[in-house]
């Protein structure tokens, strides 16, 4: 973006340098008129018009300024999106992790409360059958304090998206207007 306007403006001076020859100038027009045709097909909400694209005073326009606000929002969306997503994945393999768990500390605890019944005269075994059950027991709850702490996150990273989404309309509207047009 800043590199094709920077092209804009610095061609269209070259192209009103009288110090440079007509051919010189007319290049530097058809490279301006590039530049300008693709910043105004590609961002129509922020740019106008070649008047957008002038540089005064070392200031964008208005119009690029948010353009280029929304660009490094629409940047930060991103960020969140691909964070959500490895968080989304994980609270997924959480919960099977917490199933499988689950499952494994049933056997445990059916293993445990059968040596219990059958007694016997080592009482080591039963002990060391209610300590791997109640290992299982604490490496669920700790599955599950982990989940709801990935699951907190994502669901703040949902938040914080949408409101950025909300902040970076004139992309938002700039992408489906595209999308309408190439599906008619």
């Amino acid at each position: 973006l800043k590199k094709y306007i920077s092209v804009y403006n610095e061609q269209t001076k070259i192209s009103k340098d009288q110090r440079k020859s007509e051919s010189e100038r007319k290049e530097a027009s058809e490279k301006a008129k590039i530049a300008s045709d693709k910043l105004i097909s590609q961002y129509p909400f922020y740019i106008k018009s070649t008047k957008d694209l002038i540089i005064s005073n070392n200031q964008y326009s208005s119009g690029v300024k948010s353009l280029i606000k929304d660009l490094e929002i629409k940047s930060d969306v991103e960020k969140k999106s691909a964070l959500n997503v490895t968080n989304k994945q994980k609270i997924i393999d959480l919960e099977n992790e917490i199933e499988a768990t689950k499952k494994l500390e049933k056997a445990k605890l059916a293993d445990y409360e059968a040596i219990k019944k059958i007694g016997g005269p080592n009482p080591d075994i039963q002990v060391n059958a209610f300590e791997r059950y109640n290992d299982l027991v604490k490496k669920r709850k700790q599955l599950e304090l982990e989940l709801v702490a990935v699951t907190k996150t994502a669901n703040a990273n949902d938040v914080i998206i949408y409101d950025l989404k909300g902040k970076m309309i004139g992309l938002e509207y700039q992408d489906t207007d595209s999308i309408d047009k190439n599906t008619k």
